[in-house]
């Protein structure tokens, strides 16, 4: 396993050198503007305003949690910096590997040791996979977040406890709050462990929901108060539809529209 996840380490490190060494600068920061446009204004105190730059105001376009994120590193290091740049690769670096080790993790309890090392070694040497740690965005933790869910589900299936179930709710809130597209898989998940449990203690399965709106829950609360209007998720969808549509599209960001 130590060797698999040095593998893995090795060649995404071997990414995140080539990028900052050999690419222009700021080519980490050209690739997402519209998730860099929210992290500068959570930055600079202005709250997630503004994902076209100038000031266009308060916008649910994307969820908070990976914005946050790079605004923390913004406001540590410097926008738009050879330090944030590292930084941001760093993690998304550190969020592959771990999922690497929770994969095997997870595989093993399902399976055996053997099918967690081919698994393991998969995730470890897939080129797609390999670059994640250059992709600006939160595919990356959110591809930890779910494959750590399951891991939680297993955990809580097979020895099912009382405290399990706040932690399973807020765990469902954050990565929400990360990524909401993972609602249905997280939702699944939770409704699988509660048929594999069958809960000694009943109220478990309620305390999971109510922690899980206790942790998501100001985020669409925020959206109502700020800008009026019943956003539980993020309100992206009509722009994504424009994006892949309209004449001349070709289905990736066009850099004019948001610069």
């Amino acid at each position: 396993m130590r060797a698999i996840l040095a593998l893995a380490l090795a060649l995404r490190l071997a990414v995140v050198w080539m990028v900052l060494f050999r690419y222009p600068r700021n080519w980490l920061f050209s690739k997402s503007p519209d998730l860099v446009f929210l992290a500068k204004s959570l930055a600079s105190g202005g709250g997630l305003c503004s994902p076209f730059g100038g000031s266009t105001g308060p916008t649910a376009f994307l969820a908070p949690g990976y914005p946050a994120i790079l605004g923390l590193v913004f406001r540590l290091f410097g926008d738009y910096s050879f330090a944030a740049s590292a930084v941001m690769m760093g993690l998304q670096t550190l969020f592959s590997v771990l999922t690497v080790a929770v994969i095997m993790h997870v595989s093993c309890r399902i399976f055996n040791a053997h099918v967690a090392k081919v698994a393991g070694a998969f995730w470890a040497v897939s080129l797609p996979l390999i670059w994640l740690p250059a992709v600006l965005w939160d595919t990356g933790l959110s591809t930890l977040l779910l494959t750590g869910m399951v891991a939680l589900a297993l955990r809580v299936a097979n020895k099912p406890a009382k405290g399990h179930w706040p932690v399973m709710g807020a765990y469902v809130g954050l990565a929400m709050l990360v990524n909401p597209s993972l609602m249905p898989s997280l939702f699944a998940i939770v409704g699988w462990t509660v048929h594999q449990s069958r809960p000694l203690w009943r109220c478990g399965p309620w305390v999971c929901l109510l922690t899980w709106l206790a942790v998501f829950a100001p985020w669409p609360l925020r959206n109502a108060r700020v800008l009026h209007a019943f956003i539980p998720l993020r309100s992206n969808f009509g722009y994504e539809v424009w994006q892949g549509n309209h004449p001349g599209a070709t289905g990736f960001l066009d850099r004019k529209s948001v610069v």
